[in-house]
């Protein structure tokens, strides 16, 4: 058996202890007489007044004095409790709005004479007042012949008197104009004044217990939803017992709206008790729907609320002998919306959810209730109100489930916390290696960097030396290479061709030195368009080849853009001379909006695939760090095209 069941089994045994079965029968009444003659109220307690009672429609009378003429004295048999709508008296259907007269003789054994006696009255239908032989005991609000005369009141009492004699004769002049129903329907008690005074006391203990726990459960779970909105059925549980507990101030067993208040408005608590009742199912399925989202529609919460809300404007805004007869209506919604809540429930427990035995048990138990107290009302049934019973069972159990679902959730708390205390503790061995990590890491990241950095540097210085020895080695090559075979033809024009190669060798390790010195300097004053004539000047006078050129006023640059267009030149004319046999070159230098183009022609040999050495890598390179585009354009016998792009508003050096 489960852990919980045994405290269920305890608590069902508890609310049934006060359940009494008895073997014996009450006497009952026959033609308006109870003979108690045999019956010993010490050792059986109290006795129900019920069966058939003297009525008389539509007059008012006792002993003492008659409201109606003999010729209108028509004397009939009613069982009660019962209502009397409905009912046939002397052939005529009785209605619920009207007035008459119960009356009921008991006998008693000779030995209760002068013994105190007492009576519980319950809640009747909506006004009284009771004679006892002939004499006017109690009553409740102002019994009248019309609406304007009679005053409504709810008051369940306690009378007590002395049988005088052997016998004594209950009168109740009954009158209604308020409510649907109408006359005794409820069972009225006779025993010993100690008996009754108990009963009362335990019947007002009970439903004020039953009070108390629903406003403290309700309250308690409100509570728990303003600390954590997260969850939402704390808000509907609450809601649920607040409105249930309201129901049962004003209309528990025991009236305790009566006894705190015994003058207050008939009607408002009229109105209160069948709000209650027109939005307790409302909330009831908004609860369920809060915990099982999957297995209780919305739709069916929507048509719900969308009923309680036209049922209870009808109660605001009508007088009561109209919203009391709506109510007959809601009866069969509430009887539907039940039977279909009970039908989730069984297949929320088919499906296996979290508490779904649980839940559905004591929900099915406490709907059953909800439809015999329906009966009851409706004098279809007369077991008597259940509601209490499975209103508490409900209520426990579903307490007990929501304080084990956030009993769980601060479980969980606690061992977050154990684990963060925990990780404080080692927070700081954890930061400390950590740390050692990160340092270590760092100095790692700054040995790479530094090697980076020195093989960009030394790319880069052995781009530039290439740039300008390669095209210096070059023009020499080719003076050179004139003066050889010009040693046996012309000796002086060889010599000077030799003279002109030391020139070059000379003027060679001077741009070799300028360039090392522009880059250790990163200076900006090397005047790019004297740079380039300068070099197109010498590679004429050495190579003896031709080169038109278009330099126009150039805007401000950086010093890698021109570092770039210098050496691109330099890399370009090598290129030509030496691979492609070059005579005739055309460079231009063209600016275009935010861009400056660098072009160069000749008219080489051409090829079909241009292979990439270090020089064109080195340029290709140095045009991408500063976001330029280079292309090359070459077919076989049509030269080759240099053409470089660069970006006028970049600044990178």
């Amino acid at each position: 058996m489960r852990a919980w069941a045994f405290p269920l089994l305890a608590l069902l045994t508890l609310l049934l202890s006060g359940c009494t079965i008895r073997s014996i029968s009450f006497p009952a009444a026959i033609n308006g007489h109870i003979d108690a003659t045999d019956w010993n109220f010490p050792a059986n307690g109290p006795i129900e007044l019920n069966g058939e009672w003297n009525f008389r429609w539509k007059q008012f009378s006792n002993s003492n004095e008659s409201y109606s003429s003999p010729a209108t004295d028509q004397t009939s048999t009613i069982m009660v409790p019962s209502i009397w709508n409905g009912k046939k008296v002397n052939g005529v259907t009785l209605s619920g709005k009207r007035y008459a007269t119960y009356t009921v003789t008991v006998h008693f054994n000779p030995t209760e004479k002068n013994k105190l006696k007492a009576l519980y009255i319950p809640t009747i239908f909506t006004a009284y007042r009771l004679y006892i032989n002939g004499e006017a005991i109690a009553s409740a609000g102002t019994p009248g012949k019309n609406s304007q005369e009679m005053i409504p009141q709810s008051l369940p009492q306690v009378v007590y008197f002395y049988p005088r004699n052997n016998k004594a004769t209950l009168t109740f002049h009954v009158s209604n104009f308020m409510h649907k129903k109408g006359g005794i329907w409820k069972v009225i008690l006779l025993g010993n004044d100690h008996q009754i005074t108990a009963l009362q006391e335990r019947k007002l203990i009970l439903d004020t217990a039953l009070a108390s726990c629903l406003f403290i459960a309700g309250s308690s779970h409100l509570l728990l939803y303003a600390l954590r909105r997260k969850s939402t059925y704390p808000l509907y549980f609450g809601l649920f017992c607040i409105l249930i507990g309201a129901r049962s101030v004003i209309s528990g067993r025991d009236s305790l709206l009566a006894k705190l208040w015994p003058d207050f408005n008939w009607n408002l608590a009229l109105q209160i008790e069948y709000l209650a009742f027109y939005n307790a199912p409302l909330v009831f399925a908004m609860f369920l729907h809060s915990m099982y989202p999957a297995d209780v529609p919305r739709s069916f919460v929507r048509v719900l609320q969308i009923l309680a809300l036209i049922f209870s404007l009808i109660t605001l805004v009508t007088p009561a002998p109209i919203y009391t007869e709506a109510i007959q209506l809601y009866y069969v919604i509430m009887l539907t919306s039940i039977a279909y809540m009970l039908f989730l429930l069984i297949r929320i427990f088919l499906r296996k959810r979290e508490f779904s035995f649980l839940n559905a048990s004591v929900a099915i138990f406490f709907l059953l209730t909800s439809i015999n107290d329906i009966l009851y009302y409706n004098q279809i049934i007369m077991i008597g109100n259940l509601t209490p019973l499975g209103l508490f069972l409900f209520v426990s159990v579903q307490s007990f489930i929501i304080s084990v679902k956030f009993s769980r959730t601060f479980t969980e708390a606690e061992q977050m916390s154990d684990q963060l205390k925990e990780l404080n503790n080692t927070l700081e061995e954890k930061v400390r290696e950590r740390t050692q990590k990160l340092e270590y890491s760092l100095r790692e990241m700054a040995q790479a960097r530094f090697e980076v950095s020195a093989l960009a540097e030394r790319n880069r210085i052995a781009g530039e030396i290439h740039d300008i020895v390669g095209h210096t080695l070059t023009t020499i090559i080719v003076q050179i290479e004139a003066g050889k075979r010009l040693v046996d033809k012309n000796l002086p024009l060889a010599l000077n061709k030799l003279d002109l190669s030391q020139e070059l060798v000379r003027n060679g390790l001077n741009e070799i030195r300028r360039t090392v010195h522009m880059i250790k300097e990163d200076t900006m004053n090397f005047d790019l368009t004297t740079g380039l004539k300068k070099l197109i000047h010498m590679t004429e006078k050495h190579t003896g080849i031709r080169i038109e050129y278009d330099i126009p006023t150039l805007p401000e640059l950086s010093l890698a853009q021109k570092k770039l267009l210098y050496h691109a030149l330099q890399e370009g004319l090598t290129n030509g001379i030496r691979h492609g046999k070059s005579t005739q070159f055309h460079f231009v230098l063209q600016k275009k909006d935010a861009s400056l183009s660098f072009i160069l022609q000749d008219n080489g040999t051409g090829c079909t695939n241009l292979l990439h050495g270090f020089g064109l890598q080195t340029m290709e390179e140095r045009t991408r760090e500063i976001n330029g585009r280079m292309v090359i354009a070459t077919q076989p016998g049509k030269g080759c095209r240099l053409t470089i792009t660069l970006p006028l508003d970049t600044q990178q050096e």
